[in-house]
């Protein structure tokens, strides 16, 4: 005969190691700033989704390029330059290459380009970006 308690500690930790082990793609948020230059696929897996906001030049300078038919995805928010005085760059090429940042919550879903800094955001090459607004 089963002993419950031994048997649920058992499924305690077989469930804690299936978690710990499932691969990791989303961030709760990420920031690139401060002279950062990062590249999708390379610095973030080809297929990258962020929970949370997705800054490219917070408070100083940043660069995103996605390319070679990567799909990077987030939920809330996009700032390419946010505060003043910071510089964004994000370049997104290559056919079958798209950046989303889509919500069904009003409030989410923005992509802003030169929030209070400045921000270039360059689509070349069948690429494709989409914002809820």
């Amino acid at each position: 005969m089963i002993n419950r308690n031994h048997l649920s500690r058992i499924l305690h930790s077989v469930s804690l190691i299936a978690l710990l082990a499932a691969p990791v793609d989303a961030l709760a948020q990420a920031t690139i700033d401060n002279g950062d230059s990062k590249t999708v696929p390379g610095d973030f897996p080809a297929n990258w989704t962020v929970g949370g906001d997705l800054t490219v030049g917070d408070t100083a300078s940043g660069s995103l390029r996605v390319d070679d038919g990567a799909q990077v995805s987030g939920a809330n928010m996009m700032y390419i330059g946010h505060q003043a005085g910071s510089n964004g760059r994000v370049i997104v090429t290559g056919s079958g290459t798209k950046l989303s940042v889509l919500s069904t919550d009003p409030y989410d879903g923005y992509l802003h380009v030169g929030n209070a800094g400045n921000g270039t955001l360059e689509i070349m090459n069948g690429a494709t970006v989409e914002s809820s607004l």
